[in-house]
C-alpha cells in the first residue's frame, strides 16, 4: 500500500490488527474501513460511522451513533429492504412493497 502525504497529514498510522479487529487506524483508533468480530464497514474514532454490515448480514446506515437498518435477512431467507416501509424480496424473486411485518 502506498502511503501518501495527505494520509500522513491526516495522521494515518497504517493498517493494523488487534485481537478480533483489522482495519485502518488513525491515532490508535479505527478510522476508515475496518472489521471487528461483529461489524464490517466504515469507522470514525473507533466507532461505526457510515455503512456497516453486521454478523447477520444486515446493512445499517450509522450517523451520530444512530443506526438505521437498511437491509434485513429474515429467518425464511427473504430480504427486507427499508426501515418500516420498504420492499420484500422473496426467495423466488418476487417483490412486495409494504410495511415491515405485514
Amino acid at each position: 500500500m502506498l502511503v501518501t502525504k495527505i494520509m500522513l497529514q491526516n495522521k494515518f498510522t497504517g493498517l493494523g490488527e488487534s485481537p478480533g479487529v483489522v482495519g485502518e487506524y488513525v491515532d490508535g483508533k479505527l478510522n476508515g474501513l475496518g472489521t471487528t468480530h461483529t461489524h464490517t464497514g466504515q469507522y470514525k474514532d473507533g466507532r461505526p460511522c457510515g455503512y456497516i454490515i453486521d454478523d447477520k448480514n444486515e446493512i445499517f446506515s450509522v450517523t451520530d451513533d444512530v443506526a438505521i437498518k437498511l437491509i434485513t435477512v429474515l429467518d425464511n431467507g427473504d430480504i427486507w429492504i427499508g426501515d418500516e416501509v420498504g420492499i420484500l424480496v422473496k426467495l423466488d424473486g418476487t417483490t412486495i412493497i409494504g410495511h415491515f411485518g405485514e
